[in-house]
């Protein structure tokens, strides 16, 4: 009987663990998501930014030019707090939803034990 309830326990044991490395796993698939997003949107500022120096040819085309890149510095200061403002986000959810594993977890072991 008590190999019985040791094997139940381990299971039950293991099947928080797998709830919680589902959440992981799925956290961790979006972060590299939001890391491939913003990976592509810099490079293509970065990118844009290079044609855009590359077709100055006189003073006036320098000129829109240097007052793009005070417009494109201030977008891309917008976009990493945003992209700050997601990485909390998710941080804050995982969090939030590894405390109720461990909350519904405790509680049916306490009803057990009880």
């Amino acid at each position: 009987m008590a190999n019985v309830d040791l094997t139940k326990q381990a299971g039950d044991a293991l099947a928080v663990v797998k709830e919680v490395n589902q959440l992981t796993l799925a956290n961790v698939e979006r972060l590299v998501d939001l890391n491939i997003e913003s990976v592509r949107k810099y490079a293509d500022v970065m990118l844009g930014s290079w044609k855009d120096a590359l077709a100055i040819s006189d003073l006036e085309s320098g000129q829109e030019y240097i007052t793009k890149q005070g417009k494109v510095a201030q977008e891309v200061v917008k976009n990493l707090a945003d992209d700050a403002k997601v990485v909390a986000e998710i941080g804050q959810e995982y969090a939030s939803d590894v405390q109720k594993v461990v909350a519904e977890n405790v509680a049916n072991v306490t009803k057990k034990v009880a």
